[in-house]
């Protein structure tokens, strides 16, 4: 009688297990896939194509030339300082400090501050960590090529010095973000991990809060 539970019980078991490998764990897999799938899809329907760049060159502080064909096959994020507006100025190098300390290992990711004034970028990037001249590009411009920006970038004059904008790899502009709005900022590093090439035996893990 004994043997004939245990048998009993052991059949149940085995079943249990059986059930839970060929139907509770393909399901929870399905729900996660699909759910990142669903994602995916969502957040990159909020991209736009509002147009590509223009045959453009600038001068980096290292005296070398960025041109938009050095930008292809890279994601781009650009901003405008304003000297004038410090609090502009500190929340832009808040932002960029941590977006350059979350993709500092991409090689396919600039990002591009531009100056009309380029005397206190050296201490700007001092003071935020941004030295790095393989990824960040603090570029000046005469009045006229500043002046061309918001045509370059597809925003209004007022917005170019509050916004920073993503450009995908082929060169694409694809959205602008309000860098006085945290939740903006947000968006645009989950954009920004979802544009960014796929690395072959890379996992990306998307960071959707900015905070250490």
């Amino acid at each position: 009688m004994a043997r004939q539970q245990n048998k009993t019980i052991r059949l149940i078991f085995v079943t249990v297990v059986l059930l839970f490998m060929l139907v509770v764990l393909p399901l929870g897999s399905w729900y996660y896939l699909q759910n990142g799938l669903d994602y995916r899809i969502s957040t990159m329907s909020e991209l736009k194509q509002y147009g590509l760049l223009p045959d453009l060159s600038y001068r980096t502080l290292d005296g070398k030339n960025l041109t938009t064909a050095d930008l292809r096959g890279k994601v781009t994020v650009t901003n405008v300082l304003d000297w004038h507006n410090p609090t502009l100025a500190d929340a832009y190098g808040t932002y960029l400090q941590r977006l350059h300390e979350q993709f500092n290992e991409r090689a396919d990711v600039y990002f591009l501050i531009h100056t009309p004034d380029t005397t206190k970028a050296r201490a700007f990037a001092q003071q935020y960590g941004l030295q790095d001249s393989t990824q960040c590009f603090f570029l000046s411009g005469t009045p006229t090529e500043i002046a061309a920006l918001p045509t370059n970038y597809h925003l209004s004059a007022d917005a170019l010095k509050t916004h920073f904008t993503l450009i995908d790899t082929k060169t694409m502009v694809r959205k602008h973000y309000d860098v006085r709005d945290e939740q903006q900022v947000k968006r645009l590093v989950e954009h920004l991990a979802l544009l960014i090439p796929l690395q072959k035996k890379e996992e990306i893990t998307l960071k959707r809060d900015l905070k250490k």
